[in-house]
């Protein structure tokens, strides 16, 4: 009998933690994601010297755009840098030129984050300007002149 009472005594302790609320906690879990800033440099194509026909004062060489998807205090830099044109023949022959866009000297422009998001980001369209007194003095020959294009991501100061 003393076993049946002991039995019963542990058989009710435990329907009665059994019976007792359990309390349940909240676990998180953290997601993340990094989308990197991008963009895409288009210049304008190699230019045979047929294109800049002699005597010709303003050419247009075709644009420089940027597009891409950048983080909001950044920016991209595109720095222009170029040479004379410089004869073939005789590097001692050389041909000034100016470089424009919209009949402003371009050295290089920068694009925002919310000129990227817009459907149309800033385009550059580019002129060799060479005066007429350049293409006078200039000894027959030919002439090549390389423009550089260097572009980049910055922070926004």
């Amino acid at each position: 009998m003393k076993n049946k009472i002991i039995a019963s005594i542990t058989a009710f302790a435990l329907m009665t933690l059994l019976a007792l609320p359990i309390s349940a906690s909240t676990q998180i879990t953290d997601l993340t994601a990094d989308v990197p800033s991008t963009y895409t440099l288009s210049i304008p194509i190699s230019q045979t010297i047929a294109t800049i026909a002699f005597g010709n004062t303003t050419t247009n060489i075709g644009n420089v755009a940027i597009t891409g998807s950048i983080r909001p205090l950044e920016e991209v830099a595109v720095d222009v840098t170029k040479t004379v044109f410089e004869s073939q023949d005789n590097v001692n022959d050389k041909i000034n030129y100016t470089l424009t866009s919209d009949g402003n000297d371009f050295t290089g422009a920068t694009w925002g984050e919310s000129q990227l998001r817009g459907a149309n980001p800033p385009t550059y369209p580019l002129t060799v300007n060479i005066t007429q007194q350049e293409w006078n003095k200039a000894p027959a020959g030919n002439y090549a002149s390389v423009i550089t294009f260097t572009a980049g991501i910055r922070p926004i100061v």
